[in-house]
């Protein structure tokens, strides 16, 4: 059988995404760890203000994990259907 070189192609763009997911996940909990972090010590310290556009922050990291990981698991899924075939 001959080597398809366009769907290997596709499957080292599949693989990339995967760990480009992977990154962004990580990114965003370490991100909004922090953020959280800081929000809990603004509103200890009455600094309320502060406190709202940190847990902003933290909620925003959250979608992105959350982008980050439908993202990575459609590119799985289609990685694990390209391996079957």
């Amino acid at each position: 059988m001959p080597i398809d070189y366009e769907l290997l192609s596709y499957g080292r763009r599949l693989h990339k995404a995967i760990w480009r997911s992977y990154a962004i996940e990580a990114a965003a909990c370490i991100g909004g760890a922090l953020l959280v972090a800081s929000a809990l010590r603004c509103s200890l310290n009455s600094h309320h203000g502060s406190a709202i556009i940190c847990a902003i922050g933290a909620v925003l990291a959250f979608a992105a994990f959350d982008f980050a990981r439908k993202a990575g698991a459609r590119a799985r899924s289609t990685l694990e259907n390209i391996d079957r075939s």
